[in-house]
């Protein structure tokens, strides 16, 4: 709200018909956080709200009086000014959350108009804390803790409402010092954010005030208000000034835009035919389909849109970023915690640390002993040694360390221990008279039980006459079968 305002400037309301502003819809839910000033219970206090006009939220009560606040780009902070501390009006900021109260400036002057840079590193305000001729107000800069509080105009007339551009090289205000008549018309200038360059933008008729200057957060534009058609409304136009255009129509007061962060909308001050205290409203850029903010019985004004705190610039305020300070646009929690991913240190909540798991994302898995691609819950074969866990298991060697590899006579990776045929000779260890010794016959010419192939004695049986004369024997020599001539007298020894 412009000084001439604040200082007793009465308005004339002319009540019209009803129109259609009457069955405005309620604004639909969008970004960012508003503050603003309410009169409620008799007393002005600052409160923050949803851009939705949700969950309004008294931050100050103390019975100070409060002016001018204005809302960080992140939506952490908001400077304003008040007269608590028994002081005529020094600048103050807060947290959103209503803590850490801190007062800026110190002066017996009057500070005010206080607002942010786009980075929230310096708020620029206005003061008449130097002023030489009929307490005149300059623009002045400081850091945002207060400290290194610098002059920027200095003139024999007011310079008020000061509004950074994006990228903080400008300063759009407002000031009478050009004005042609005693009424003191002001007009928009713009500045280096140092101040120098300072430059007209508007230049209306006599007895037409251009107030209140805001950058879109592109920088393009600049919206602001203008009495030029009777009452204040709100215009827009070019950051240069050129192409200045009507975007409200109400009969009543519209004042005090304030673009959203994304710049697609502006919320602004309206007294709605003068029927209901003033209310906070919102519309499209191009002054298309306003809706309520605020509905209530109480006198709402000053808004101020910010965005909300987004640490780690992802674009996904704080406030629902399950992961606040590493960028993680896509919110990935794989366990459902509430901690995205990007922030916990156990992404599957399977007790294992991301940093160990091989498979942090797979609550099932977090192993992978021969690193192929298949964690040794689902592995088979989890040292990759070709024999199976189980089998290993069974036989006491080791499944995860391929050196402990369980005996395997036929090399078919089932260890003897669980192997049915461990020579492999399609004969049934437990029918086979040669296990570990491949011999599919099962030839056994001596009739003991064991295979020729593992029998180290292979003549014939003694009780058969391979001579065919009773009495003798054949055998050979060391027991090996040679022809049928190789006989023997029954009465020599035999070696067994």
């Amino acid at each position: 709200m412009n000084k001439k305002h604040r200082i007793g400037e009465k308005l004339t309301v002319f009540l019209l018909p009803v129109m259609l502003l009457f069955v405005l819809p309620a604004l639909a839910a969008a970004q960012g956080k508003i503050a603003f000033l309410s009169l409620r219970n008799g007393q002005t206090e600052l409160y923050v709200m949803n851009s939705d006009g949700t969950n309004q939220t008294r931050l100050t009560n103390d019975g100070a009086s409060i002016f001018d606040s204005a809302i960080s780009r992140d939506g952490s902070r908001i400077v304003f000014m008040s007269t608590r501390d028994n002081a005529g009006g020094e600048i103050y900021v807060i947290n959103v959350d209503g803590t850490n109260l801190t007062r800026l400036t110190n002066n017996s002057s009057i500070e005010f108009d206080p607002t942010f840079s786009y980075d929230g590193s310096k708020i620029a305000f206005a003061s008449n804390r130097d002023f030489t001729f009929l307490a005149t107000y300059e623009i002045y800069v400081m850091n945002a803790d207060g400290t290194n509080q610098t002059r920027l105009t200095n003139n024999q007339t007011n310079d008020l409402d000061p509004a950074f551009s994006p990228d903080g090289s400008k300063i759009a205000f407002q000031a009478d010092r050009d004005s042609c008549c005693p009424t003191s018309e002001f007009e928009i200038y713009v500045m280096n954010a140092n101040g120098t360059n300072q430059t007209r933008l508007t230049n209306a008729a006599p007895d037409v005030n251009n107030t209140e200057p805001v950058f879109s957060p592109d920088g393009g534009k600049i919206a602001f208000v203008s009495t030029r058609e009777i009452n204040r409304k709100i215009y827009i136009m070019n950051a240069d000034g050129t192409n200045q255009t009507r975007l409200t129509g109400s009969p009543t007061v519209d004042d005090s835009p304030t673009f959203s962060p994304d710049g697609s909308r502006i919320a602004f001050r309206s007294y709605l035919l003068n029927l209901i205290p003033s209310q906070i409203f919102a519309m499209n850029a191009d002054g298309t389909n306003p809706s309520f903010i605020t509905n209530d019985n109480f006198e709402n004004y000053n808004p101020s849109w910010g965005g909300e705190l987004d640490t780690d610039g992802d674009g996904i305020p704080d406030s629902s970023d399950n992961c606040p300070t590493i960028v993680n646009a896509d919110q990935l929690d794989t366990d459902s915690d509430g901690i995205g991913n990007a922030c916990d240190a156990d992404d599957d909540n399977d007790t294992y640390a991301d940093t160990v798991d091989a498979f942090p994302l797979d609550p099932t898995e977090w192993f992978d002993t021969d690193a192929d691609g298949i964690g040794n819950n689902a592995d088979p074969d989890d040292d990759n040694d070709g024999q199976t866990d189980a089998d290993e298991t069974a036989c006491g060697s080791n499944p995860l360390d391929a050196a402990s590899k369980s005996p395997d006579n036929d090399n078919d990776n089932i260890p003897d221990c669980v192997d049915t045929d461990d020579d492999n000779d399609t004969v049934t260890d437990i029918l086979d008279n040669c296990q570990f010794t491949p011999n599919t016959d099962q030839s056994d010419f001596d009739l003991d039980g064991i295979g020729d192939v593992c029998d180290a004695r292979t003549g014939p049986p003694r009780s058969v006459d391979q001579c065919k004369n009773d009495g003798w024997m054949r055998f050979d020599d060391p027991y090996r079968f040679r022809n049928q001539g190789d006989c023997v007298s029954f009465l020599v020894p035999v070696t067994p």
